[in-house]
């Protein structure tokens, strides 16, 4: 469970044309089931169910995810590799399509032992033994399709939609850099993301960077 919470790039924005989006949050409560393969590759399946309010009316939101990697190449030095990612997301909330390129640099372990897909835990002692320590640097750039982001254009289904509202625009760059450390039972990782305009306005693009800490029971 989470809320996310969205804002213009200043808390206080008095001319509209500043804007890049309204105020609003987006409460949910979601869950991810997971499927890893030996041969490096990954299925993601998600569900998301909340509700967007605040500058936009409130509009409860069912939305689905699947998402797709599998690594391209690892460099025999083992300490480099490139892997592809794509993902769907559908729903009231948000839809569209992503594709782009994870790089991992520094010490790195296969992707269904690793914390770049919180992976990073035990299977019985069987297949996944404990991981080893990791840490690494990484980029993926990114580029979004959006059909649908109802944080900034108001609830798909409802007439009035808020005071202030906009039209996304339909292909957003996401570039993203960051580190990942994993030692045993704590994963840690920070990025930023820079993302190139959301809508049409003289309002400049934004970056946002996300920090957390991890802590696996069990292993």
């Amino acid at each position: 469970m989470g809320q996310k919470i969205f804002t213009p790039y200043s808390a206080q924005v008095p001319d509209r044309k500043l804007k890049h989006r309204p105020f609003t949050a987006f409460l949910c409560t979601s869950g991810t089931y997971s499927k890893f393969y030996k041969t490096e590759k990954v299925w993601r399946f998600s569900a998301v169910i909340g509700t967007i309010g605040y500058q936009l009316k409130n509009e409860i939101g069912v939305n689905l995810s699947a998402e797709y990697s599998k690594l391209l190449y690892r460099l025999p030095n083992k300490i480099t590799d490139f892997t592809g990612t794509s993902s769907v997301p559908l729903g009231n909330t948000f839809s569209g399509a992503n594709v782009g390129v994870l790089f991992r640099l520094g010490k790195i372990n296969p992707l269904y032992k690793s914390v770049s897909y919180n992976s990073s835990i035990s299977n019985n002692g069987k297949v996944n033994a404990k991981p080893k320590i990791e840490f690494l640097l990484f980029a993926r750039p990114q580029v979004n399709h959006v059909a649908c982001d109802a944080t900034i254009q108001g609830g798909l289904f409802i007439k009035d939609k808020g005071p202030v509202t906009f039209k996304p625009k339909p292909l957003v760059l996401s570039p993203q850099v960051g580190i990942n450390v994993s030692i045993p039972k704590c994963p840690v990782f920070y990025s930023l993301t820079f993302k190139s305009k959301d809508v049409k306005s003289t309002a400049v693009p934004y970056k946002y960077g996300p920090i957390g800490l991890l802590y696996h029971f069990n292993l």
